[in-house]
């Protein structure tokens, strides 16, 4: 009965099925399992992100308030002050001496009434008035303002007319108070308005209490899978909002030092709580120091992938199974005819299996007229070859275009990097200075730039920045960087102008967000000043002699995140011999296996301790360091330097 052709084309058929289910059952369950993970940790993403985003907005909206409420304070006593100046001024001036002026003002002072406290002090800065007699007879160099100097400091100083704001407390005064002080034209008088600034703070601290007390009510209301949860601590590893009730007990200083550690990383960390492994997503809010950390038992989050692959496992299986039972009825009514169409059937994988001729080709040999099983098979046969027709032809334009995309941000790669100087020596006839840049993007197009050129016979610009983000969106905003640059130095000479101009033009119409941390310097290659800016970009690296240093100093916060922004120029003088390494955070930053970052120290021993004044010998060896350092761990951001090498007109 084995060695039958219905049992052997029984057995060959059933061998094939299960090889067939099995395959596509594996690889579906691992395709489905990886795009829903995938979907799940996207959506916990998303929910940390709009938080942040939130807290961010209106924690900036409370600044925004707080300094409106201190300017209209200001304004306020400032104008109380100049009322009481001038009456006091009047009195003083129609009186005979300064005993009589006291009363006068004494008597006149007790009639009026203003919103503030104010007092009055002689020329030994002693206060001999006090609308309230708290401060009477104290005098203002026992009182302290907020950084621990006499009040009085600034008026024992100068002869001249005298105003200021202080922010100060003492003994007898509780809160804070904001006062502004000034000097009188007679007898060395001075009079300070005062005004309690404390509950200024008290309703800014109140603001953030209720900012916590929305974000918990939020935190209540978001589901994360079955049991996740959303908690909120701050830098003193203090919880503001906690978790769900399951998870409290099991929340240690040693657990929140890892998750603060962890903040912002691209993958969530993996911890263990209560028997159970969970992925904690950490974010950092800046502005307020505080950490948002969502938990997720890793089991909940593979549960609906699980559940779809193996519901989708079940209806393939059963698909197949369903199939080879019809088809073993069928072999069993007619297997004569079988061994004629298993004849045509191997001539087909030597066909063009695209080609519509080759269906019609069969359609005419096998028996698809026939009435009965064997032309329901043959019709069968056809019908799947079809099939498999429709899907070789989507898979070859599914590869296709993706081969077609991949091309694409291959020329974009080079039309970037093309737009970056590339030549060196690039100036050989100067011997000033010579210099050599390197950029390696982590993506096909990345977000770092570098440039150099001549403004004129006297003064070489160089650049390097880093922009937010990484890929295609960083690659556009880095280009328009790289432009503006060259489009602003070509009508002034000031590294401050240009900066301020880009920062205008990027902070303007940015959707996204996006910035990017900019160092710009001017250089004089005859006397080797270099007036620069550093937009919140990393210290340059000077080697000078023996000595190898970072040039400590920032111009102003990044580029292209807020209008209005001036930036100051900053400056450093290269002697002969000097090496000067601009960088990005692409290498300081750049992480080993262990998770430990290559560091701005092992930069600054490295450069101390070659002993090539080579530009491009310089950068080797940094590139060296850093492959042998991050070795077997993916490039994570772009790393650009740009190294030069002042030598001075001889």
């Amino acid at each position: 009965m084995v060695h039958s052709l219905q049992s052997k084309i029984l057995i060959l058929i059933g061998v094939i099925f299960v090889a067939t289910t099995g395959s596509i059952i594996f690889i579906t369950q691992k395709d489905v399992k990886n795009a829903v993970l995938n979907t799940e940790q996207k959506n916990i993403e998303n929910i940390k992100n709009i938080i942040h985003i939130n807290v961010e907005g209106k924690y900036k909206t409370l600044l925004l308030d707080k300094v409106v409420l201190i300017k209209l304070l200001k304004n306020q006593i400032k104008n109380e002050n100049v009322i009481l100046k001038n009456a006091i001024n009047e009195i003083c001036r129609l009186s005979d001496n300064e005993t009589d002026a006291r009363e006068q003002m004494a008597s006149w002072l007790k009639t009026i009434s203003i919103s503030s406290d104010f007092f009055i002090s002689d020329k030994n800065c002693k206060i001999f008035f006090h609308s309230k007699d708290i401060l009477k007879g104290q005098s203002l160099e026992e009182i302290k303002d907020v950084k621990s100097k006499p009040v009085s400091s600034s008026i024992n100083n100068t002869n001249l007319p005298f105003d200021k704001f202080a922010v100060f407390s003492c003994m007898s005064i509780d809160n804070k108070k904001l006062a502004y002080i000034t000097t009188l034209s007679r007898w060395g008088w001075s009079i300070g308005v005062t005004n309690d600034i404390s509950r200024i703070e008290t309703e800014t601290q109140n603001k953030i209490d209720e900012i916590i007390k929305v974000l918990k009510e939020n935190f209540d209301q978001i589901k994360i899978a079955d049991t996740g949860t959303i908690f909120l601590f701050d830098n003193l590893r203090k919880i503001l909002i906690p978790p769900a009730e399951k998870y409290t007990p099991e929340i240690s200083n040693d657990l929140l030092e890892t998750l603060m550690e962890s903040k912002n990383s691209d993958s969530p960390s993996k911890i263990l709580l209560n028997q159970t492994e969970i992925n904690a997503y950490t974010s950092h809010i800046k502005a307020l120091d505080w950490y948002i950390t969502a938990l997720v038992p890793v089991e909940e989050i593979k549960s609906p992938a699980n559940k779809l692959a193996a519901g989708l496992s079940q209806i393939i299986g059963g698909i197949f199974l369903i199939g080879l039972f019809v088809l073993i009825i069928a072999v069993r009514r007619f297997s004569g005819p079988l061994k004629s169409l298993t004849m045509k059937i191997k001539d087909i994988p030597s066909q063009d299996l695209t080609s519509p001729e080759l269906t019609l080709s069969l359609k005419q040999d096998f028996f698809t007229k026939r009435k009965d099983e064997v032309g329901a098979l043959a019709n069968s046969f056809i019908y799947m070859f079809q099939e498999l027709q429709k899907n070789i032809k989507q898979l070859i334009a599914t590869t296709a275009a993706k081969e077609r995309i991949e091309s694409e941000l291959n020329v974009a790669r080079d039309i970037q990097l093309g737009i970056l100087p590339k030549i060196f020596p690039p100036y050989p006839e100067k011997d000033a200075f010579t210099l050599h840049a390197y950029l390696e993007p982590a993506r096909e197009v990345g977000g770092d730039l570098y440039d150099f050129f001549l403004l004129d016979e006297d003064h070489l610009c160089v650049s390097i920045g880093d922009v937010s983000d990484k890929g295609v969106p960083a690659a556009l905003f880095m280009v328009i960087t790289k432009t503006l640059i060259k489009t602003y130095s070509d009508s002034t000479r000031s590294a401050s102008d240009i900066v301020t101009k880009i920062n205008e033009v990027l902070s303007k119409d940015n959707p996204n967000c996006m910035f990017v941390t900019l160092l710009i310097g001017i250089l004089n290659i005859r006397t080797g000043e270099m007036r620069y800016i550093n937009a919140g970009h990393n210290p340059p690296l000077i080697k000078s002699g023996n000595e190898t240093f970072y040039q400590k100093g920032l111009s102003g916060p990044i580029a292209g995140a807020m209008e209005g922004i001036e930036y100051k120029e900053l400056s450093l003088t290269l002697k002969k011999g000097d090496m000067l390494l601009f960088y990005t955070d692409g290498v300081t930053e750049a992480m080993n296996s262990e998770k430990k970052l290559f560091s701005d120290d092992r930069l600054k021993k490295l450069i101390e301790s070659s002993d090539t004044v080579i530009p491009k010998d310089i950068i080797a060896s940094v590139n060296r360091d850093l492959k042998n350092f991050t070795a077997g761990t993916a490039q994570s951001d772009d790393i650009t330097m740009l190294a030069l090498v002042f030598k001075g007109e001889e």
